[in-house]
């Protein structure tokens, strides 16, 4: 709301390797020495390398950051607005990791109207895109999914989440990636609130799409009807890479009259707003 920019990612080299890594920016570029007295705060965890791979405020202004630990869980970091870690969640800590067992991490994280959390990600172990959801002081919300954790298995190789929607209805959408055939496909799952997959959506409540050689759902937003608008990276089958759009009607179908039978081609399509 005050013009400020935080970028999350990790800290390579030095002492401070496999770290979370925050940085906040004043509306001219310039570092904010307000958060923690230089504008930037690493958060080493003794427990491995970590890594932010998606950043959140929440509506009470705290700074959630979700990543991995050594690609073998999900791990969550929470500060206050002025870049301290927020001793109120995990265990006094400010930090949560959860690890499912094999490699998993999370991706993209959003935040409930009454506060609780939902982490999105990967488990390798079961070729899986993965949702968990904790209570706002970061423990496990075991009324969601099978304690915490919802697991839906697709395709025969890598399904990855790159974008959560909480929908005005209190479901879930997941846009994100799979395979079949050796063919990399758009995937678009949604969820009820507790986690169950929503069955008047797509086949199971899941919708997969093909284009050309493979695509890559990277993120979506939901429209006043209720429709959502997927953004996805193309690759051709002469491996040129662009960006489309795709329409899904409120019950996962493809909307035919947008674009060219639901999509639509795009120069850059990597988030939408």
């Amino acid at each position: 709301e005050d013009g400020k920019l935080v970028a999350a990612g990790g800290s390579e080299g030095g002492p401070a390797q496999g770290s979370f890594a925050l940085v906040r920016y004043l509306p001219d570029g310039s570092l904010d020495p307000s958060f923690a007295g230089t504008g930037a705060v690493i958060t080493p965890i003794n427990i491995g390398n970590i890594s932010a791979l998606a950043l959140l405020q929440q509506r009470d202004g705290k700074l959630l950051a979700a990543g991995h630990y050594n690609a073998n869980g999900f791990a969550l970091v929470r500060y206050n607005e002025d870049g301290s870690l927020d001793s109120a969640f995990g265990q006094g800590n400010g930090y949560v990791v959860t690890a499912l067992g094999g490699r998993c991490w999370g991706t993209t994280v959003a935040e409930l109207p009454d506060g609780r959390l939902v982490v999105a990600g990967h488990r390798d172990d079961r070729n899986a895109i993965t949702l968990l959801r904790y209570w706002p002081d970061g423990s496990l919300d075991e009324t969601f999914g099978d304690r915490g954790v919802v697991t839906t298995t697709l395709g025969e190789k890598v399904s990855q989440a790159n974008s959560l929607l909480v929908q005005a209805d209190g479901k879930l959408v997941v846009a994100g990636t799979t395979s079949q055939g050796g063919l990399q496909l758009i995937a678009v799952l949604r969820y009820l609130p507790d986690g169950t997959p929503d069955s008047g959506f797509g086949k199971g409540g899941v919708v997969t799409l093909a284009s050309d050689a493979g695509a890559n759902a990277r993120s979506v937003v939901q429209q006043a009807d209720g429709s959502l608008v997927v953004a996805a990276r193309r690759q051709n089958a002469d491996k040129q890479l662009s960006g489309i759009l795709v329409h899904l009607l409120p019950d996962g179908s493809v909307d035919t009259l947008f674009g060219e039978n639901g999509m639509s081609e795009a120069r850059a399509a990597r988030s939408l707003l």
